[in-house]
């Protein structure tokens, strides 16, 4: 059995579906979310969320964010999202190195830092 996943950034809708599960990073710990979960609010750290519909798998890298679940129907809003996909060591190398040189808002610099703790351990 499937539910309605809706993810919502800032500037866009990114995802909009029926899926079989979302696994979302929540503050005290990840959960998976399934059909007919039980209503909940959860706060959203900086991790993977991952999609999952049928055989395919999607995942991004979000940076915090809430999760709202009830009746089958799951809102997710994000502060920033990149897909995994497209993340790569050497240019979050790249891009730390060349803003240690200027300011750099603190959570653009927690962020670029968590991709690379994360794509480490892959």
């Amino acid at each position: 059995m499937r539910f309605f996943l809706k993810v919502l950034a800032p500037d866009l809708e990114l995802f909009q579906d029926h899926v079989d599960s979302v696994q979302v990073p929540a503050t005290d710990g990840a959960y998976e979310l399934l059909s007919n979960h039980a209503s909940i609010f959860i706060a959203l750290q900086a991790g993977a969320l991952i999609v999952r519909q049928s055989d395919e798998t999607e995942r991004w890298f979000i940076n915090g964010g809430t999760c709202h679940m009830h009746d089958n129907h799951c809102i997710i809003t994000v502060k920033s999202v990149i897909d995994m996909d497209k993340i790569d060591k050497e240019s979050i190398m790249t891009e730390l190195n060349k803003n240690n040189d200027s300011i750099v808002s603190s959570e653009k610099r927690q962020l670029l830092e968590a991709q690379l703790a994360y794509k480490s351990t892959l």
